[in-house]
């Protein structure tokens, strides 16, 4: 958090930028904790090389890359290219904004960070923005003769009856120098049915790979700029959808960030616990996949048997066991069960109980070892170039966990460790996962023994939905019941508010950038989900292994489609 003196300052980044680069900046605001730069468009690629590079600012991670359409509101120009910057050294983040027309051509960013290849490639897909230099500029997500941008604000949310450029299949190019180009999914266990990789093969060896995108077509963010904010928390349980509750966390954190919203410290505690629970879930999910992609069937069935345990917790506490739409802006829909405790910690008992079993079959095994050990390896210094986070980055010996370096709910209170990893191969993603696992135990632990008293909502009928027994019982709340779901009513952020707020996902980075304009629905929905990044990797890190190993590398990055396809 700044201090009043850091406040009173300035940005620092500014304040080198203007030494450097004398009226690039031209404005600097401090809003939700978080400074926001507008940058002169024809000084862009000079200031991110010297934000990048400069040791006192050395922003090394490009956390993303997206694009607003002003068209409805009071700008410069149209369109605005909007950068999300975080420096691992210094712990800073930054946002910088730079606007430009639709005839603009802005230099690419993928020579300072790699990563950002697949998010201009987006950003050139869904608002029609080119990027100079960026070789291999092209649709990620829809077909090449789609002649459309869907996140334009002209573009309606039906569509224009173009359903048949979208379900177009792009035929694979043969290829001509002898060697083999083969299928990895969509039918495939480890592709969970929406995920297509065309591998080139050289007898055994892999020589290229091409990630194909586009199978889902979610359009989460396209929609989350039709519904309101309430309405939309039940579209985040979609987007990784083995944690889903990790999506409404993120959603409602940012919204709860617009609305500078303090939220009740019991509803924190219960949000704790079940994005740990969560994080359990999907972290078995992946155990399930790797553990099939080498043929232990044992550990696989009893990972899934484990998570049903984890889905019946869900279930009694939230009436759903996956897709529970549980939280609300505010706090929760309901308090937990009285026996919440009970559960919590018998899935505990048997989640640590796994995880001995499992080390005990794979640890030590001697096959698991010479098909994980060397193979699929990141190094630190390529997770950060790559957008890599999670435990796929900590794993290659990046510690960063935004629970940690940006809290949020209630983890400043909690004691737990971050199990960070050496060589970054796939063994050590597989054991950086598993002690995740046990320090989520032990953070979940901490919540039901310490679970404060309170309410698990906040009091504020604008904000958060009364009782029925209120509603059956007071006018009031009544009206405010009603005037909630109205259209026009509701939750309304200042107009021109705009935040991004990272949250630590199961699979990594994960958070909501959000635009207000003083309506009850967003203006911009941005979603930036971890699995989009390592998607992109995986190109780069499967090239040079054998053949065999491409689905345990794929499985230990626990992609998930619908963070890809957003």
């Amino acid at each position: 958090m700044l201090t009043q003196s850091q406040i009173a300052v300035g940005c620092p980044a500014a304040q080198r930028l203007d030494e450097c680069f004398p009226g690039a900046v031209q404005s600097q605001e401090l809003a939700a904790g978080q400074w926001t730069l507008q940058i002169e468009q024809r000084r862009l690629e000079d200031v991110l090389a010297l934000l990048r590079d400069d040791p006192a600012l050395h922003f090394d991670f490009l956390t993303d890359l997206t694009a607003v359409d002003y068209q409805r509101l009071q700008a410069p120009q149209r369109f605005a290219l909007i950068y999300h910057l975080d420096s691992h050294p210094h712990d800073q983040r930054l946002r910088l904004k730079t606007f430009i027309d639709s005839e603009t051509s802005v230099p690419t960013a993928k020579n300072l960070w790699p990563g950002a290849a697949w998010l201009e490639r987006e950003v050139y897909d869904m608002f029609g923005i080119e990027f100079s230099g960026h070789v291999g500029l092209a649709r990620l997500l829809l077909p090449a003769e789609f002649v459309h941008h869907p996140l334009r604000k002209d573009y309606p949310l039906q569509g224009t009856g173009a359903r048949e450029e979208i379900l177009a299949e792009e035929e694979p190019q043969e290829s001509g120098d002898g060697t083999v180009l083969l299928n990895l999914g969509p039918q495939h266990p480890v592709a969970g049915g929406n995920l297509h990789i065309v591998l080139e093969v050289d007898g055994e060896t892999i020589v290229g790979a091409r990630a194909n995108l586009g199978l889902l077509h979610s359009g989460f963010e396209k929609l989350g700029e039709w519904q309101t904010y309430t309405q939309f928390i039940t579209a985040t349980d979609r987007i990784s959808y083995h944690a889903p509750f990790a999506g409404n966390l993120a959603y409602v954190v940012a919204v709860e960030k617009m609305l500078e919203l303090e939220v009740p410290r019991r509803a924190q505690y219960i949000r704790v616990a079940l994005a740990e629970l969560g994080r359990c879930a999907d972290h078995l999910i992946w155990l399930t996949q790797q553990a099939h992609g080498i043929g232990v069937e044992a550990v696989a069935l009893h990972a899934l048997a484990e998570r049903e345990h984890l889905c019946d917790l869900f279930e009694a506490t939230t009436g759903a066991r996956l897709m529970t739409s549980f939280t609300r802006i505010g706090g929760m829909a309901e308090d937990v069960p009285a026996h919440f405790g009970e559960m919590a910690q018998d899935c505990l008992r048997r989640l640590r109980h796994l995880l001995d079993e499992v080390h005990g079959i794979l640890s030590h095994n001697r096959v698991w070892l010479e098909r994980s050990r060397g193979v699929g390896v990141i190094q630190a210094e390529e997770a950060i170039a790559w957008g890599l986070s999670g435990p796929v980055a900590r794993a290659a010996g990046v510690e960063r966990d935004v629970r940690r370096s940006a809290p949020y709910a209630a983890y400043e209170e909690f004691d737990f460790d971050v199990p960070v990893g050496m060589e970054g191969d796939v063994y050590d993603r597989y054991l950086v996962r598993l002690e995740e696992v046990e320090q989520s135990c032990r953070i979940v632990d901490q919540v039901v023994r310490d679970l404060p008293d309170g309410p698990y909502a906040i009091a504020d009928d604008k904000i958060s939905l009364a009782s029925k027994s209120q509603v059956y019982s007071r006018a009031e709340a009544l009206i405010h019941h009603f005037k909630f779901w109205m259209d026009g009513h509701g939750i309304r952020p200042q107009a021109g508010v705009e935040v991004y707020v990272p949250t630590e996902a199961a699979n990594g980075e994960f958070g909501f950038y959000l635009v207000g304009d003083g309506t009850d629905r967003a203006y911009r929905v941005r979603v930036r989900a971890p699995s989009l990044m390592h998607y992109q990797f995986f190109e780069k890190i499967v090239r040079g292994s054998d053949l065999e190993d491409a689905a345990t590398v794929l499985a230990s990055l626990n992609i998930a489609a619908g963070e890809v396809d957003r």
